[in-house]
């Protein structure tokens, strides 16, 4: 994953508005401590890249869902 200056600190913002931290977010994927930092400035590691990409590009919803004739849920899992 080439990343750029601005797309490292988009990345970290977004993980941070999503888990709160680097860290929380290390710990919710039993990453290594600073293993996140360690990609963002240039590391490799496969599973970490697939994980932060996955967060930053969450899947695209069908129309079905979108439109509300599909059971929604929240993060967490429950009904809304």
């Amino acid at each position: 994953m080439a990343l750029t200056l601005t797309d490292k600190h988009g990345i970290k913002a977004e993980i941070c508005r999503k888990f709160g931290s680097l860290a929380a977010f290390e710990r919710a994927h039993n990453f290594p401590e600073k293993s996140v930092s360690d990609v963002l400035r240039g590391s490799s590691s496969a599973r970490i890249e697939r994980a932060i990409l996955a967060t930053i590009n969450p899947p695209v919803r069908s129309a079905t869902e979108k439109s509300g004739n599909a059971s929604a849920t929240t993060d967490c899992g429950a009904a809304q």
